[in-house]
């Protein structure tokens, strides 16, 4: 699997790339002015009310509303994830795509942990009353495994904040609130 684009990659790819050049791949364009106008791709018409203006570097409907840039355009027009959209519009124009080693964000390692403790805390509420003690000790469990990885990311840890005046018996019973 390729790694992460850098963001000044995709800044620069945006930049060289010629808007009018894609779109016309996909829709015949007539300038007019200093746009250009088709009919759109993403809707049947007969009028064109398909704009690109090359200088501003985005496209936009009159028709559906549908709007955006050279990556956005390639992605709807071929079905493809954003990464993907890039290297195709960098290809297409000869520009190497730089990329980060490791593919993902160590920084999102902790929101799954954080998605573990809130899905363990869901279904301990979803369960009745008289079944939430052994939820409840798998939850607490799961953050005595996990407080050290929780609070050593900003010192914040999971908080719940309960509504001034809260009766919930289930926010008593795990010690939340």
């Amino acid at each position: 699997m390729a790694g992460r684009i850098r963001d000044d990659a995709i800044r620069g790819i945006r930049e060289r790339a010629s808007l009018v050049e894609v779109v016309s791949d996909a829709v015949a364009l007539r300038r007019r002015g200093r746009s250009f106008v088709g009919l759109c791709p993403f809707h049947a018409e007969k009028t064109p009310s398909f704009t690109v203006s090359e200088e501003r570097g985005f496209f936009h409907c009159f028709g559906c509303g549908e709007h955006g840039d050279v990556f956005s355009f390639v992605m709807r027009v071929e079905s493809l994830p954003f990464p993907d959209a890039v290297r195709r519009v960098a290809a297409r124009f000869g520009i190497p795509v730089p990329e980060d080693e490791g593919g993902s964000r160590p920084r999102g390692e902790p929101l799954v942990t954080v998605n573990a403790a809130a899905a363990a805390f869901t279904e301990w509420r979803r369960t009745p009353l008289s079944r939430r003690t052994n939820v409840l000790f798998s939850f607490r469990q799961l953050l005595a495994e996990r407080r050290s990885e929780l609070t050593s990311h900003g010192g914040r840890g999971v908080v719940h904040q309960p509504q001034h005046g809260s009766a919930d018996p289930s926010t008593r019973c795990a010690r939340l609130g």
